[in-house]
């Protein structure tokens, strides 16, 4: 018989804001309340969808190299480039270039704003 050591134990808190259905069961955290906000993640989300579609042909048709899709990971990418700040820094993993692109898109928003 084997003995088991916990060499550590951890838990993660759940936190729901939309139901199966999409409606809404917790209030939206402050920072992505409003349709502005709203609005620009769904955007970024939609633009890294339709870039890593062709981007997946190209590779498929042999009119570029090798290309990690990030199909399903969109939102990781998009809500971590959302929270940053100026002065933060972000390190690109194989998947991660929806990340920077929303930067570029959001830098490029701000640009023609101001």
């Amino acid at each position: 018989m084997e003995n088991t050591i916990v060499a550590v134990s951890f838990n993660i808190k759940h936190t729901r804001y939309l139901d199966e259905s999409g409606k809404p069961i917790n209030a939206l955290p402050p920072d992505a309340r409003g349709p502005a906000i709203l609005t620009a993640l769904y955007r970024a989300l939609v633009q890294t969808r339709a870039f890593d579609a062709k981007a997946i042909a190209l590779q498929r048709t042999g009119r570029i190299g090798t290309y990690a899709s990030s199909i399903g990971q969109e939102a990781v990418s998009v809500g971590v480039a959302s929270a940053m700040r100026t002065d933060d820094v972000y390190h690109r993993a194989v998947t991660g270039g929806e990340a920077g692109r929303f930067l570029k898109a959001m830098i490029d928003d701000l640009e023609k704003r101001h």
